[in-house]
């Protein structure tokens, strides 16, 4: 319903809060004042000696992380807030507007340095596009479940460029430390993956749902399997909180399956 006008109560319902301490304050004021005065000159045949696009981006967006960390320390949010609300802003309401037309859509930023490892062989990037933020925030999530006994280590799976889907498969760290140490190409390893789902799925189709549904979830007794289409939209970090804890129900349904038999 359209309203013109705003009332003290729809005032009083709008969750603004003041910051009460003072250094919280004086930091949310110093990265507005830092933002107000941002005013950076594109290097162009004029100004030579001004920034390239690329660095302007990055340097605008470094500022407003820093006051967007500030106002959640405002709210006190949690981790899984933040992501939240970071992963809308940045890739949720681009791909409302834009559809199709949005980097929402666009691949997935593989930023890994290697195709597997474990969770201290990744270093976070800030990008909310980038992979090292999901397979970071799943495997956090499956190591409060699973340690002090072990953890989970990641692979990362991309069988060509063309093809429109990425996997990433995270194994136990003791079932890594037993098995083949040696590391197969990326072809190997999804003609590998494709073989798990046919031998283990226990839905309609197998494999065939990669291509069906566009994402699979599947546990092994060794491995955790997430395929999805290669589009940032699906990799973010807090989509790696709704599929670690759809893994994890998953997990609880296979040792109930187990131990009817």
């Amino acid at each position: 319903m359209w309203r013109h006008k705003i009332s003290m109560a729809d005032i009083q319902a709008m969750p603004i809060r003041l910051p009460k301490n003072t250094a919280l304050r004086r930091r949310i004021i110093d990265q507005v004042d830092k933002l107000r005065a941002w005013a950076p000159v594109e290097r162009d045949l004029k100004h030579p000696n001004g920034l390239e696009r690329a660095e302007i981006r990055s340097r605008t967006r470094a500022l407003e992380r820093e006051l967007d960390d500030a106002i959640f320390d405002l709210y006190e949010l949690t981790d899984a807030e933040r992501d939240l609300v970071t992963d809308m802003c940045e890739v949720g309401l681009e791909f409302f507007y834009r559809h199709a037309n949005s980097r929402a859509v666009s691949p997935v930023v593989i930023d890994v340095q290697q195709r597997s490892g474990g969770i201290n062989d990744l270093t976070v990037s800030a990008d909310g596009g980038a992979v090292s933020g999901y397979l970071s925030t799943f495997i956090e999530a499956w190591n409060r479940e699973i340690q002090p006994r072990g953890g989970l280590t990641w692979r990362i799976i991309r069988p060509t460029p063309t093809n429109p889907m990425l996997a990433a498969v995270f194994t136990t760290e003791s079932e890594v430390a037993t098995g083949d140490a040696r590391s197969p190409s990326d072809e190997q390893a999804w003609a590998t993956l494709f073989s798990k789902l046919d031998q283990t799925s226990t839905q309609h189709a197998g494999s065939r749902r990669v291509f069906i549904d566009g994402m699979v979830r599947a546990v092994t007794d060794t491995d955790i399997l997430i395929i999805k289409r290669n589009e940032r939209r699906l990799w973010t970090r807090s989509a790696a909180r709704e599929d670690a804890e759809a893994s994890m129900v998953q997990v609880m349904d296979l040792g109930q399956l187990t131990a009817r038999r």
